[in-house]
């Protein structure tokens, strides 16, 4: 008898501990944009990187992480930034995405037609030379 008594203080603590339903309810559709660093984290980051003049993954165009749910729920890591099939940008276009590689139309300086390549994660389109290459360097 007293071992239950003992089991349900113990789970009636870890109930009044527990984060309240309403917000993890309210935070299920959303997704961090980062896995390590809160938002005013990533805003202080981002500002020093800007100071600094640097890019976020040096020169070309880098693929850092893919999450693959489905043909129209992915989100991809380009240059940093956290992109989903509603993000657009001027000069790049995301033509495909599957579990393992992104597809990607890409505005080539000096030349009037896009460019088409395909990225896997932690790989790294020169755009200068024209080259793919491993990493972000």
């Amino acid at each position: 008898m007293a071992q239950r008594l003992s089991f349900a203080a113990l789970a009636g603590l870890f109930f009044l501990l527990a984060p309240p339903v309403a917000d993890a309810a309210q935070n299920a559709g959303s997704f961090p944009v980062s896995l390590f660093f809160d938002d005013g984290e990533q805003r202080q980051i981002a500002g020093e990187t800007r100071k600094a003049g640097l890019k976020p993954s040096g020169n070309g165009l880098h693929l850092g992480a893919l999450v693959y749910y489905g043909p129209d729920n992915w989100t991809v890591w380009l240059q940093g930034e956290r992109w989903t099939p509603a993000t657009t940008r001027p000069g790049l276009q995301i033509r495909d995405v599957t579990p393992d590689h992104v597809r990607l139309s890409v505005a080539s300086w000096g030349d009037d037609a896009p460019r088409d390549i395909t990225l896997k994660p932690y790989q790294t389109y020169d755009p200068i030379t024209g080259q793919i290459r491993e990493g972000s360097e």
